[in-house]
């Protein structure tokens, strides 16, 4: 079986939420386990047990929720108008609090919309998720959509398989 490829994605991803092969609780206090799996009744047992076995079949486990938030971003119609970059962002921030928490993003939906990348920037800034959940993470994705391209952190994200 051929090995996963690393994505940009990929890359923002493992750089914002860490990797780790054993479970663990995440910052809220769920138990989580991978790049930022929050482990739910469904998961088979040995996630809490044994852990993942290497950092592939973390990779593979981040696919699948890729997945399951890029389909959550493409309900959004001005979704698939948006550069890789800031689709990576939107993506980003559904992984994080879900489709409900960034379904509150009201006024950001409407900027990134008319693709008013400052007002999207502002918006993303002056939010309880920037001032108090995740200041780092949220400064570095409104700069991503703000300009529409990568941030070098995350392209500088190596990660051995």
């Amino acid at each position: 079986m051929s090995k996963p490829v690393i994505t940009n994605l990929d890359k923002l991803l493992i750089y914002e939420e860490g990797i780790k092969t054993k479970k663990y609780k995440c910052s809220k206090g769920y138990p989580t386990i991978g790049i930022g799996h929050r482990i739910i009744g469904t998961d088979p047992a040995y996630y809490t047990t044994k852990g993942l076995k290497d950092y592939e079949e973390a990779i593979k486990l981040l696919k699948i929720d890729e997945v399951k938030a890029d389909r959550a971003a493409r309900e959004y119609e001005w979704f698939l108008g948006l550069n890789e970059p800031r689709k990576a962002v939107i993506i980003s921030m559904i992984f994080q609090m879900g489709a409900k928490g960034f379904a509150g993003f009201k006024q950001l939906h409407k900027a990134t919309k008319e693709q008013r990348w400052v007002a999207a920037r502002n918006e993303m800034l002056d939010s309880e998720w920037a001032r108090e959940d995740s200041p780092n993470r949220a400064a570095r994705h409104a700069r991503q959509m703000l300009t529409g391209g990568w941030q070098d952190e995350y392209l500088k994200v190596k990660i051995t398989l």
